[in-house]
């Protein structure tokens, strides 16, 4: 490498200029062993709360139910659609008398909102089978189903998620009867697996007045018919029917943002600008809303000079204070590559390790002041230095993939004019000749 630090003091006047007729200026030049760096940190950021077009739901496992009104986000409901297969056993003797039947759910130990009130659960069966729509992998949680106008059974209780409870609820006898009568006759309808769901297509769980969304484990949930033995040594037992093919469990998610800064959002207006939301930016993955960043002026970095690199860039996100008092922010908050459309491509890796960059989370707990996310954009900034508009790529704030999917964690932070919160967008430049 030529030596260049008397090239560096003479024609740092020169390049301030150029700094300013370009829109950005360095902050220090280091000389040493003949490399000279440039810390530039005035680029611009575009920062956009979006609405993703979909959120895909099934597979995951998890059961959500529940109601919560967001100050920041608005009105919140969760519920879930699955299917339920047949007993392995399900013989009926003639001694055997139809007792109850149930519906069971297992607390996965997951809550959002307030767990001092009681969560009312109302359980209905399909009147339509799920499916997915042709050549889709998943079902999304904008989707429904039909269910039966009333329900098969509700039960409002106080849950607690971290002992992971479970949580019974009493369905009608009419309906157990039924099903018990359809196996002691061999009926067709219980004759195998695609007979019993021409028949019982399904659950859907809704929730009633609360105020908390709770999770459930989409492995353990059951129903069960309980039934008694008329003997000598009476005896109990039951009949377990347990949710069947995953891949059609999912969770339904409904946000009216009535009220709320973001409630201009909709499918046709699916971009709001943080210069429009006090120099704020929103994220809740599960309902759809991300945090777009664009860096339209990465490029002129390279009017510096015609021989330079970008050594490192960093990100610095800061949560909005007074936004995250009742709420524990995302641990971990990913960048993902996306194109205007919002198509997602890859994650942002870390450079050191190899893994995903999760945002290293730093959380001031004395001032609540310097919480802040911090990513390494070097990588990604160097690639775009040689985009074209079709190519660059935004990047998008959203939780880890598990938690996008199942949890409705939020997180609003400041764009670069933020008075209570600034982002901060640096990048050390190294220039030689």
């Amino acid at each position: 490498m030529r030596k260049i630090s008397c090239l560096l003091i003479a024609a740092s006047a020169c390049y301030l200029a150029a700094c300013e007729k370009s829109g950005f200026s360095y902050e220090d030049v280091n000389t040493e062993n003949g490399v000279g760096y440039i810390l530039l940190d005035t680029f611009s950021v575009d920062v956009k709360t979006v609405l993703l077009d979909s959120v895909p739901s099934s597979g995951q496992n998890v059961i959500l139910n529940g109601f919560y009104n967001d100050p920041i986000f608005g009105k919140i409901t969760a519920g879930s659609f699955f299917e339920v297969g047949l007993p392995d056993s399900r013989k009926i003797e003639n001694n055997m008398v139809y007792d109850s039947t149930e519906l069971i759910l297992r607390s996965n130990g997951y809550y959002y909102g307030d767990t001092m009130v009681p969560q009312n659960i109302q359980v209905y069966q399909l009147a339509q089978n799920i499916n997915m729509n042709e050549g889709s992998s998943y079902l999304y949680t904008h989707h429904s189903f039909a269910t039966q106008s009333s329900p098969l059974g509700s039960r409002a209780a106080y849950i607690r998620p971290l002992a992971k409870d479970t949580v019974s609820i009493r369905l009608a006898d009419s309906k157990g009867q039924e099903i018990w009568d359809l196996f002691a006759n061999n009926a067709n309808e219980v004759s195998g697996a695609s007979q019993w769901l021409d028949y019982f297509k399904g659950f859907a769980i809704r929730t009633g007045t609360t105020n908390a969304i709770y999770g459930y484990n989409a492995t353990t949930a059951v129903m069960r018919i309980h039934y008694h033995i008329n003997s000598l040594e009476r005896g109990t037992s039951y009949f377990e029917f347990p949710l069947s093919n995953s891949g059609y469990q999912f969770n339904n998610i409904q946000a009216d943002r009535t009220g709320t800064a973001i409630a201009g959002l909709t499918t046709t207006n699916n971009s709001i600008s943080s210069t429009n939301l006090d120099n704020a930016a929103y994220m809740q993955g599960l309902t759809g809303i991300a945090t777009r960043l664009d860096f339209p002026s990465i490029k002129k970095s390279m009017e510096l000079g015609k021989f330079g690199k970008i050594i490192t860039a960093t990100l610095t996100v800061q949560p909005i204070r007074n936004t995250y008092t009742q709420y524990n922010l995302p641990a971990k908050v990913c960048l993902v590559k996306a194109d205007s459309k919002q198509n997602t491509y890859d994650t942002l890796m870390n450079s050191t390790n190899g893994g995903y960059q999760y945002g290293d989370l730093s959380i001031d707990h004395l001032y609540n002041e310097n919480t802040a996310y911090t990513y390494d954009l070097t990588s990604y900034c160097t690639s775009e230095l040689t985009t074209d508009n079709i190519t660059t790529r935004g990047l998008l704030m959203l939780p880890t993939y598990g938690d996008y999917l199942t949890k409705p964690e939020r997180l609003v932070i400041g764009d670069k004019l933020n008075s209570k919160n600034k982002m901060t967008f640096k990048i050390y430049y190294l220039l030689y000749k």
